[in-house]
């Protein structure tokens, strides 16, 4: 250390006279403040009270109203979770009688009764877990325990997650986060998030369906495990996003026993509620107009559809892409695929068609001289309406309606008729036509119109005397001159012979087109594996087995009807050990 002398002489002479502040001694440390320790700071926190206070800054009053709200909303706590709120409230009470009215402390001390008692409860499985997560952490592939304890909060969030366990767990996770980060828990629910994807299964384009992915994968985090598989309808909302995002609709499998999806439960539900349909020649079937609008105008494109399926691992939902070369021929092969309300739809405008159709007979039959072109568009009105006046009464009850109108016309069927038998006829197929007469106008008839013993047409088997009774009368008043023919026995026998052998092949025809559609169906939907060969083989099939089963029961009707009519009864039994039936389309 230099001396003030040594000082001195280190300096200009003109410094002199400021040489004053030259230091003599070692300049003094500052000191370390005092800390005055009180109640207060004697008080060690817990970590709940870390907990509740890590985002908030305040004096101590302000501090103890701030966690009086955290011990209040642990009110609702459970069994074992208790524990946290009965700590906080504890350490509540200790620091804060000076800074809260009488009332709170009182109230608080008895909340932390409560929740200690509580605390000694037999610990639920939500509790068990979370514990078990902030002990020990979470299975090695999720260091994180994000998803573990995203999981816990759906499952458990709304019935025993107060606010200080949410922030507990959340507070576990972000320091096991490899980079720090802010972990905010959704505590809504599987139901909940169920609902979510729900309210957008009916986005109308790849847009909207690609912004509503994150739903599905909060809701399929969460909620889509073996335990808790989603049901039938919840699989096909998901994967009628998935598919309407252009996104891979790998199969979904549902829970056991669950029951099919219901028509407001998606845009366009299929009829029997084993799925629904997701877009028709590439749109979106977001509502149900869209869909039916597009089907109609369909052509040479495809229908994608989510749909259940027993499989070996149980019930599973699939997508299928099927082709849709026009709506005749899609309802031919695949005729269970149709939207809930959508026959009831088609029956509302098959109800405007078929009005104009009669009312044009109607016209036409007013006299005489019109009556035969009456009758012919007649005829093609109840062949193109056939499928539609069999299955609907307010299809059958138009044409009931106009009974009395179409009376000339058909009273010229049986004239023309009556004509067609004149000739060289055989007599089995007279007799048939007689006896088909009797209950069937439109038989015998061809889909344009004319008089044809044996021709067929979807119209032939419809039962015109309760249809139209007033118009039957007078066309069998009109046939009255028709006689039968005497049948040889051997006649009987050959029709007969033809008609149990009819039976063979339309029962044969309808096992082909049943197992070929259900297979069409497997392949449609990937249940086996199909390359595009064998797919177009089994069209082929159907389409054929079908023209097949229909051709061979109109002989098996032919048989029993004409020549066979005495052997009926033993055509009709062979019929049913055949499994041959009238066709339903």
């Amino acid at each position: 250390m230099r001396t003030p002398r040594a000082c001195l002489f280190l300096v200009p002479l003109t410094a002199i006279p400021f040489l004053g502040g030259c230091p003599t001694e070692p300049a003094m440390r500052a000191k370390d403040p005092v800390v005055v320790e009180d109640e207060w700071t004697r008080i060690p926190p817990s970590k709940e009270w870390l907990h509740a206070t890590a985002d908030y800054s305040g004096d101590h009053k302000a501090e103890c109203a701030h966690v009086l709200e955290w011990v209040t909303g642990e009110e609702k706590c459970r069994a074992s979770l208790c524990e946290h709120g009965r700590d906080l409230a504890d350490e509540w009470v200790q620091r804060c009688p000076k800074f809260a009215d009488k009332a709170a402390v009182a109230s608080v001390k008895e909340l932390k009764d409560k929740l200690a008692e509580r605390a000694t409860e037999k610990a639920t499985d939500c509790g068990k877990d979370f514990d078990t997560i902030l002990r020990d952490g979470c299975k090695a592939d999720d260091p994180t325990c994000e998803a573990t304890g995203q999981r816990w909060a759906t499952r458990c969030g709304k019935s025993e997650a107060t606010p200080l366990v949410t922030r507990l767990l959340e507070k576990t996770i972000e320091r096991k986060l490899s980079e720090p980060g802010k972990v905010e828990l959704d505590l809504r629910t599987c139901d909940e998030l169920r609902a979510d994807v729900a309210a957008v299964a009916d986005c109308k384009d790849q847009f909207a369906c690609a912004a509503a992915l994150p739903r599905l994968d909060a809701f399929r985090a969460r909620c889509d495990g073996e335990a808790d598989r989603p049901t039938i309808t919840t699989a096909v909302q998901l994967l009628t996003v998935l598919v309407g995002a252009g996104k891979a609709g790998d199969p979904i499998l549902t829970r056991a026993g669950g029951a099919g999806i219901l028509p407001d439960e998606a845009p366009v539900v299929l009829a029997d509620g084993s799925g629904a349909v997701i877009t028709i020649c590439d749109e979106r079937a977001s509502d149900f107009g869209r869909y039916f609008a597009g089907r109609k105008a369909c052509t040479g494109s495809k229908m994608v559809v989510a749909r259940a399926f027993k499989t070996g691992r149980g019930v599973e939902v699939r997508v299928g892409a099927l082709d849709f070369p026009d709506d005749a021929t899609f309802v031919a092969r695949y005729p269970t695929i149709v939207g809930a309300r959508e026959t009831e739809a088609r029956d509302r405008e098959e109800s405007a068609a078929l009005e104009a159709d009669l009312g044009k007979a109607v016209d036409l039959g007013r006299n005489a001289a019109g009556a035969v072109e009456a009758y012919r568009v007649l005829v093609r009105a109840m062949v193109a309406h056939a499928p539609g006046i069999r299955r609907s009464a307010a299809l059958r009850a138009l044409v009931t309606a106009r009974d009395e109108a179409l009376a000339l016309a058909l009273k010229e069927l049986g004239k023309a008729k009556v004509a067609a038998l004149k000739g060289k006829i055989a007599p089995p197929d007279v007799d048939g036509m007689l006896v088909r007469a009797r209950t069937r106008a439109f038989a015998d008839v061809t889909p344009d119109g004319a008089v044809q013993i044996g021709a067929m047409s979807r119209a032939d088997r419809l039962d015109t005397t309760a249809l139209l009774p007033k118009s039957m009368a007078a066309y069998l008043d009109a046939m009255k001159s028709a006689k039968p023919k005497k049948l040889d026995k051997k006649a009987v026998q050959a029709a007969k012979a033809e008609g149990i052998a009819a039976t063979t092949t339309c029962g044969g025809a309808l096992r082909r087109l049943q197992d070929s559609k259900i297979a069409l169906i497997n392949c449609s939907f990937n249940i086996e594996t199909c390359d595009d060969a064998k797919t177009t083989g089994l069209k082929k099939t159907v389409d054929d087995a079908r023209s097949a089963a229909e051709s061979a029961y109109h002989e098996v009707d032919l048989a029993r009807t004409g020549g066979a009519a005495d052997e009926a009864d033993a055509i009709a039994k062979a019929a049913e050990q055949s499994g041959c039936r009238e066709p339903w389309w």
